[in-house]
């Protein structure tokens, strides 16, 4: 037993000696992306939005985060790193779980450029999913980022292929990825697409490239089966309802086959506005991707025309290339096509990973003569490259937005303070009160209006909402996390009839004389429409 334990150590200390150097480069290339683009953000405490909600995380917004399927989360909080939000500590963890990740990745291609290792790094980690999570809803990004190392874990055990035991076992991260977010589902379809071009590219044989992916078809339907099987158990334990909210698998189940269908045109809009919106890096980004897409294809064009490939080769990957967009695609089906966002999109950007994985075998294999592989690998790292950095800069304008929201909205419920405690029928922590509207701060900084098109970046958004959602308050909250101010809000029911009446309607809003009235016997602040 003993000899067994130290054959077990000896293994492990030489598997960690041939990796460490990957490891570390790795983690130095993820927190030199992550630091560059997101430290802004890291270090500072911009309550608003959502985060309103969860600054700590209560029993309500456990049982939310369970609602919403993501059964997981609570655990993990209670784990790692307790109820509050603590932006640095978030921001260390999930830099963490995204140099884990990209070192699965590293593995599961068997990268061994170093130059193409601190791209990918860049590319998972410099882009506009990472940026929105972290300006708006930055209590989510480590537990966020731990789902994507889980789906990639999945994959990694699918490219291992030691038959039912990578199956069983990669379907079990894939469970776990998604009981925390539900959309990095899409980005273990979408390596498992990309891997499958690559083995193809390198003349892998074709039928056990075929079958591996039935395998992974397999491990992707296990892992969704013992997801909706393990909610239906918690569902029913812990009585819970689940929310038919958007962005996670429908608990209503499938829709008929026509339905997908119709989503085929308007997923597909919705994939081209995402990669080239021109609010995310600037005009010249369209043309870059369009660039790099075309590039990528003139390569494989001049592979095919070479004539190394058989037939059944090149069908099997245009057919995986075909496909790859319905895999990127794939949480936006599941959701029915609803509220597919930044958050939800990441598989996205897992595109230029590939790119980059391509151009490299291009120049370092004997698919293509010397020249236009050079170019082809040339072109796609300085067009990677410029998105990188653009995105490093909309991230920090991103977090000087929110900041400069931030800095509007103390300045505006201070004021509003100032008015209620000159009022004489106005008693501290004792009045009832009820604020109507939301702060109407004006248009986006000269700028940054591009910016405002990102979920959770729109104009006015550190107090989104006037109204409960059924537990949830923002003033209540910003009165609690951001002032520290003792206040009484009515109930969600008077507040709800409060809206409709018609003396509220005619009320100017907040600063206009006459935006605060008592109204019977509650003192009603109307913010803005």
């Amino acid at each position: 037993m003993n000899q067994k334990l130290q054959e077990y150590k000896a293994s492990i200390s030489e598997w960690f000696r041939q990796q460490k150097e990957c490891m570390l480069l790795c983690l130095v290339s993820v927190f030199a992306w992550g630091l560059l683009a997101h430290a802004y953000g890291f270090l500072h405490c911009n309550l608003s939005h959502d985060v309103l909600n969860a600054f700590s995380a209560t029993q309500t917004e456990e049982i939310w985060k369970i609602e919403l399927g993501r059964f997981f989360v609570p655990l993990y909080r209670a784990i790692l790193r307790g109820p509050i939000t603590i932006p640095w500590l978030i921001g260390v963890l999930g830099l963490i779980w995204s140099a884990a990740a990209v070192y699965l990745v590293v593995q599961i291609f068997e990268l061994r450029s170093k130059g193409l290792i601190v791209l990918t790094a860049g590319v998972m980690v410099a882009n506009v999913t990472y940026t929105a999570q972290i300006a708006t809803y930055v209590y989510e990004f480590d537990f966020n980022t731990c789902a994507l190392f889980m789906a990639i874990c999945a994959v990694y055990c699918w490219k291992s292929d030691r038959g039912i035991r990578s199956v069983f076992l990669g379907s079990l991260f894939l469970m776990v990825s998604i009981g925390i977010y539900q959309a990095f589902f899409s980005v273990a379809a979408a390596l498992m697409v990309w891997k499958s071009v690559v083995d193809l590219f390198e003349e892998k044989e074709v039928k056990k490239v075929f079958f591996h992916g039935l395998r992974g078809i397999a491990l992707l339907a296990v892992g969704c089966a013992a997801y909706f099987l393990v909610g239906k158990v918690i569902y029913s334990v812990t009585g819970i309802r689940p929310q038919n909210r958007t962005d996670v698998f429908s608990p209503e189940g499938f829709s008929e086959f026509s339905f997908y269908l119709s989503l085929i045109k308007p997923a597909f809009r919705q994939l081209w506005s995402a990669v080239t919106m021109e609010s995310y890096c600037g005009k010249a980004i369209s043309l870059i991707v369009i660039a790099v897409c075309g590039v990528l294809s003139a390569g494989a064009v001049g592979v095919f025309v070479r004539g190394k490939y058989r037939f059944g080769r090149i069908a099997l990957i245009l057919l995986l290339a075909a496909a790859a967009p319905f895999a990127m695609l794939s949480t936006y089906f599941l959701a029915k096509g609803k509220n597919a966002h930044e958050l939800t999109i990441y598989a996205y950007w897992m595109f230029y990973v590939f790119a980059l994985i391509l151009a490299f075998r291009f120049r370092d294999s004997d698919m293509l003569p010397e020249w236009p592989s050079k170019l082809i690998k040339l072109l796609c790292c300085a067009a990677v490259g410029i998105i990188l950095w653009q995105n490093v800069v909309l991230a920090n304008t991103a977090y000087i937005k929110k900041e400069q929201e931030a800095d509007a909205a103390l300045s505006t419920m201070t004021r509003v303070v100032s008015r209620l405690e000159a009022r004489e029928d106005y008693s501290v922590g004792e009045t009832t009160l009820a604020f109507i509207g939301a702060p109407d701060l004006g248009d986006p900084v000269p700028g940054m209006e591009g910016v405002s098109e990102i979920i959770g970046l729109g104009p006015s958004n550190s107090i989104p909402k006037d109204a409960s959602l059924y537990y949830y308050n923002a003033y209540r909250a910003y009165f609690d996390y951001v002032l520290q101010y003792p206040v009484v809000l009515c109930e969600d029911d008077l507040h709800k009839q409060l809206k409709k009446d018609p003396r509220v309607q005619k009320m100017p809003a907040f600063p206009d004389a006459g935006c605060i009235e008592m109204i019977d016997g509650v003192l009603v602040i109307k913010m803005g429409k």
